[in-house]
């Protein structure tokens, strides 16, 4: 078997998943700070359910 190399270059970007561990600490901080926004938070009944707690007239969902 004949194999040839050549060179190359690799780019791009990756995002991680969400974590609901993250999540739950970003809406507890982010509960002490007028205005705050958390970005791309993981979704779940478990994160709702602090999001109602933190912020109980801003969650719609």
């Amino acid at each position: 078997m004949d194999v040839t190399i050549t060179a190359s270059t690799v780019s791009g970007t990756a995002t991680a998943p969400p974590s609901k561990s993250y999540t739950h600490r970003a809406i507890l901080a982010a509960g002490y700070a007028a205005g705050a926004t958390v970005e791309s938070p993981l979704v779940s009944a478990d994160t709702k359910a602090t999001m109602a707690a933190v912020e109980p007239t801003a969650v719609t969902w």
